[in-house]
């Protein structure tokens, strides 16, 4: 697994941002899987500014959600793909016809499920896919089990208050060309250690299935790296 290594949560954005735009140079029309949260702000707001400085084009992009909430519509203002859109999708000018996201308010969440795996599959899978971790080692919504299921799927932990979310499967992760996840700060510093120190594959531990990639990347910074590694290096 490469490591790079940001100053703060606004390097991390920056190099993370530097990347992307690399790899939309490398596949100019491939698919690209994004999730949601307040640490991927710092590398949205990045991109959003190289696209409106004319630095990156989205134009022929394909773009999707990692997961979605179950009982929320995409029009929902909590659902990840509302949020998503709001801050990012929508103003990178990617055709309509190119956003994928899932909706967690259909009804028949394994007939749903079996139609996105046909989707993904007609796409020709993921050139990129950025996930975030959760403190126990969480990608996407994938949660640490006694064992995982490979492709798109309900899962049933998540979070506190929405029980059951729709996510891609480590599959979906391990057949990406690239991966890469997204860890900052002094409040991650045991799962970033972890990934770093410890090559089992664990499926009680989810992100370490990721040192099964070939080209997977960790974007961190010296909070979480720690004494880990030197700073001059």
């Amino acid at each position: 697994m490469r490591l790079l290594i940001g100053k703060d949560e606004q390097e991390v954005g920056l190099i993370a941002a530097s990347q992307l735009k690399t790899l939309i140079k490398n596949f100019p029309d491939g698919v690209f899987a994004f999730p949601f949260s307040q640490k991927m702000m710092p590398l949205f707001d990045y991109t959003v500014h190289m696209v409106e400085d004319k630095r990156v084009d989205f134009a022929n992009i394909s773009v999707m959600g990692t997961h979605e909430w179950v009982g929320l519509s995409p029009e929902h203002p909590e659902s990840i793909a509302f949020q998503l859109n709001e801050v990012f999708f929508k103003h990178l000018k990617v055709k309509e016809e190119n956003v994928y996201v899932f909706d967690g308010k259909i009804s028949n969440l394994k007939e749903a499920t079996r139609d996105y795996n046909m989707i993904m599959d007609d796409l020709g899978g993921l050139d990129v896919l950025i996930s975030e971790v959760g403190n126990q080692g969480q990608i996407a919504m994938i949660e640490p089990a006694g064992a995982l299921i490979p492709r798109i799927h309900v899962s049933s932990e998540a979070d506190s208050t929405k029980h059951q979310a729709i996510t891609l499967g480590v599959a979906d992760f391990l057949s990406a060309k690239h991966v890469y996840v997204i860890a900052y700060g002094i409040t991650q510093r045991e799962v970033v250690q972890r990934l770093l120190t410890d090559k089992r594959i664990d499926p009680q531990f989810p992100v370490s299935f990721l040192h099964l990639h070939p080209n997977a990347t960790l974007i961190t910074d010296w909070d979480a790296v720690g004494d880990l590694v030197k700073e001059n290096n």
